[in-house]
């Protein structure tokens, strides 16, 4: 092979290295088995009466944490979660400001671990779930949540704890394994405060 065709085979292959990078960096797909284990434990506490379902027109929606996982989490929450009852229509806001007037839904994820290659992925994540019919979460904050005074009117706070691990094997672009674990926690959550009455 002559020094120009070996030059422009260099080339060729430098540049498919650099596109095969761009796609696993950029695009989301993922041909992977995954293996996640999930646990969870949701705590609802109601006051005021209660012979009225509670059905808002409204619930605001804000996650924090993890930079990778909050907006694709935050749009499989909402899809998970509009129209349901008990929460009508979703707002995505980008942080709680104290009480709104109207439910205020807070997903916080803490990675304890999260490792993505082309190949093999794992996390190991904490989130938090806090939810208040008023928007106020601040007495859901801390260790032990203080129940509220109902004054005649009907108040439901809620306020979960969920582990989720997982080992993914396979071809997994980072996108593609965000999307993943964004998909499994917005589906467990939505479904145990869909449960709650």
């Amino acid at each position: 092979m002559n020094p120009q065709r070996r030059t422009i085979a260099w080339a060729g292959a430098a540049l498919l290295v650099v596109l095969a990078a761009l796609a696993f960096n950029l695009i989301s797909f993922n041909v992977m088995s995954s293996r996640m284990q999930r646990d969870s434990s949701l705590v609802s506490i109601g006051a005021g009466p209660d012979d009225q379902p509670f059905q808002p027109d409204l619930t605001g929606l804000a996650v924090e944490g993890n930079g990778r996982l909050e907006s694709p989490l935050q749009k499989q929450m909402a899809k998970n979660l509009e129209g349901q009852p008990g929460f009508g229509a979703i707002q995505p806001v980008d942080e709680p400001a104290g009480p709104a007037g109207r439910p205020m839904l807070l997903v916080r994820v803490e990675p304890r671990t999260l490792l993505w290659t082309p190949f093999y992925s794992r996390a190991d994540l904490q989130v938090t779930v806090l939810y208040d019919s008023e928007g106020d979460l601040s007495s859901l904050m801390g260790d032990s949540a203080v129940v509220k005074s109902s004054e005649g009117k009907r108040i439901i706070q809620r306020k979960g704890d969920f582990t989720f691990t997982d080992v993914s094997w396979g071809l997994i672009s980072k996108p593609g394994y965000t999307d993943y674990l964004a998909r499994e926690i917005a589906k467990q959550i939505a479904a145990e405060l869909k449960a709650q009455k």
